[in-house]
């Protein structure tokens, strides 16, 4: 699996492109109103970091479930850093900035041109962040292939 993949993971991540979507009808699953950097300061656990095939939505790769950690710590200015530590690798770890609009949540990675949004809930102590603009290498043929990103993540107590 290539590395922007992982790097993907970690910034929670890095894609190819940006999408930015909203859902506009009441399912319950809109953010509560005026969620600001400021509710989303801390230490956050991903409990699921699950890439799912877009070609083939029956084809998942779940790093936490494979034995492998993600960490993401966000700063009130918004600031944030993440690491990664796939399954028998090291850890890696990738700063840069988050913004919050609406549900959206746009993380924006050091260096990279390019930044990844994702619709977000928040639910008490669990952030949930979903993009469909991934890419992950399924199959290991070293060619990415189109992903939708699912993270959950539980702030530290």
């Amino acid at each position: 699996m290539r590395r922007n993949a992982w790097a993907a993971a970690v910034a929670v991540l890095v894609a190819v492109s940006a999408v930015g979507c909203s859902d506009d009808g009441d399912n319950g699953t809109d953010p509560p109103a005026g969620v600001t950097l400021a509710d989303l300061a801390g230490t956050w656990d991903a409990t699921e970091a699950e890439f799912q095939s877009l070609d083939n939505p029956l084809i998942r790769f779940d790093l936490v479930a494979l034995g492998g950690s993600l960490t993401l710590t966000v700063a009130a200015n918004g600031d944030y850093s993440a690491t990664i530590q796939p399954p028998g690798e090291a850890p890696e770890t990738e700063t840069g900035t988050v913004t919050v609009q609406g549900n959206v949540i746009d993380l924006n990675v050091d260096g990279v041109p390019e930044s990844v949004e994702f619709d977000f809930t928040l639910v008490g102590n669990t952030l949930t962040m979903v993009t469909e603009s991934d890419e992950f290498d399924f199959d290991g043929d070293d060619v990415d292939d189109p992903a939708r990103l699912t993270l959950v993540l539980v702030r530290r107590a």
